[in-house]
């Protein structure tokens, strides 16, 4: 039996060179970001460019408005991306970003030169090999993208560089007061470790039997909501101080409706979560593939936040942070419509699609607590079941698959 426990160090996402790698089935995510969390991501890279871009650059004239000559040093801008990975997403937020930047240059007829370093941060076991090969053959420059962007546009005068930086991001990982701009995007669902609670046979929140929350426990709820904000806490202490004085924030997680109700409730959760995961489990356990041990000491470090606890955490550091925006964006569609329809009509490929999706982000984690066989038959397993569960979503049990996002932008206060 593998030693994966609550305190052991999460392996990542799968790698990408696989089938049901992370980089190829993380559309969901993609889709989720550009349908509703981008234009918040863009008013909040607003408010660093009027901080740090537009104001700096004042000084290159003179009482008169007349231009003086720019600086030989250019403004330098420093971003990091918390919990990257290395899918299409990351190189997204990078485009987006970077486009952002160029267009309020020239839209802001701004003097100087620009230079953005931009950091892909993530675990250790992340493969930013392969993030760095996708923006070019010869090395982990964004300057291609730059100009793609900026084509046909004389003098733009920006360039754009990367860095991976491996670590977890509930600890430093950047120097103090270097940063201007964090993005952490769809990753802060992701607990530093399972809470210690569930695995005590003594405690109230003991989850055996189970290997995620349970709708009827609000013990195993409670202990999940006291890991994310001890966690939430110090993904925030860490950042306030990698942050420069104006610095800013944007978060975009996975959210529930009701702050009473655990993740599940919700039916995206509750049909893959509760309904598949646990079912495989289960029979795996009953066939003696698994041991009754084994399950019960095995529980997803996975959560979902409700905005109320996050506020909590955020009153503690009230005087350390200034919250621009904390909103809760309800049933937000996991696929676009025409997708999700062509899916319905086609049951291989809709649990082939929910398999690899489901294996991508939790595989890394079963192979090493059961190893490389049983997670082969555990997934085996996961998509037989996902067949069953089409018939529910054709016959109108259940609506297209949705989740609940909360978006907070938050600026760092004067020390």
């Amino acid at each position: 039996m593998a030693s994966w426990d609550g305190n052991a160090k999460l392996p990542g996402l799968q790698h990408s060179r696989s089938s049901d790698s992370y980089s190829q089935n993380s559309g969901s995510q993609s889709h989720l970001f550009s349908q509703y969390c981008q234009p918040y991501f863009l008013r909040a890279l607003d408010c660093v460019i009027s901080t740090f871009l537009e104001q700096n650059d004042k000084t290159s004239y003179n009482a008169c408005g007349e231009a003086k000559p720019c600086r030989k040093s250019p403004l330098q801008l420093r971003i990091a991306d918390y919990g990257s990975s290395f899918g299409p997403t990351a190189l997204e937020h990078a485009t987006i970003g970077l486009r952002s930047v160029i267009a309020a240059k020239s839209s802001l007829k701004l003097c100087e030169k620009i230079e953005i370093q931009w950091m892909f941060c993530d675990l250790p076991g992340n493969d930013f090999n392969a993030l760095f090969r996708s923006f070019r053959p010869e090395g982990p420059q964004l300057q291609h993208i730059v100009k793609v962007i900026t084509e046909g546009v004389e003098g733009y005068g920006v360039k754009a560089f990367a860095a991976a930086v491996p670590g977890s991001f509930y600890s430093r990982v950047l120097q103090e007061n270097s940063l201007h701009f964090a993005t952490c995007t769809f990753s802060l669902h992701w607990l530093s470790q399972v809470p210690e609670d569930l695995l005590d046979k003594n405690s109230k929140s003991w989850n055996g039997g189970h290997i995620w929350i349970d709708s009827n426990r609000p013990e195993v709820l409670a202990a999940y909501v006291r890991q994310f904000q001890q966690d939430a806490k110090r993904f925030l202490q860490c950042r306030l101080e990698e942050m420069v004085e104006g610095g800013i924030l944007f978060i975009a997680a996975l959210s529930r409706k009701l702050s009473q109700t655990s993740p599940e409730t919700d039916m995206e959760f509750k049909m893959f979560w509760e309904d598949v995961l646990q079912c495989c489990w289960k029979e795996m356990v009953d066939e003696g593939i698994i041991g009754e041990q084994e399950m019960d000491m095995f529980n997803y470090p996975f959560f979902n936040l409700h905005p109320s606890e996050l506020q909590t955490v955020m009153d503690d550091l009230e005087n350390a942070l200034e919250v621009l925006t904390l909103e809760l964006l309800e049933d937000c569609l996991v696929l676009p419509v025409d997708v999700h329809k062509n899916l319905m009509s086609n049951v291989e490929a809709f649990a082939e699609m929910n398999t690899k999706r489901m294996a991508a982000l939790t595989k890394p984690l079963l192979r090493d607590y059961l190893g490389e066989s049983r997670t082969e038959d555990f997934f085996r397993r996961f998509h037989r079941k996902t067949i069953d569960k089409i018939d529910r979503l054709r016959h109108g049990e259940c609506s297209l698959p949705s989740v609940q996002i909360v978006i907070a932008i938050l600026r760092k206060l004067k020390q």
